[in-house]
């Protein structure tokens, strides 16, 4: 369970997964997740690192311009 701004959402199935992100359906329609991770990757995937706070801030990010 997640809870954002006062509301609980289950976790559903996975969506999308991309280099960045993978989006999950939630138990509300109107509702997804969005998990950013820290990875980074360089040639095409060849090198491939962690980033600390990119997922953290991808997702502030996301958040300013959904409001928007």
């Amino acid at each position: 369970m997640i809870r954002t701004k006062g509301t609980a959402v289950d976790k559903r199935q996975e969506l999308y997964k991309g280099k960045a992100k993978t989006v999950f359906a939630t138990d509300d329609p109107h509702r997804l997740v969005m998990h950013y991770r820290d990875d980074v990757s360089a040639f095409d995937g060849v090198k491939l690192a962690k980033l600390a706070l990119k997922g953290e801030t991808n997702n502030k990010i996301n958040a300013y311009v959904m409001t928007k």
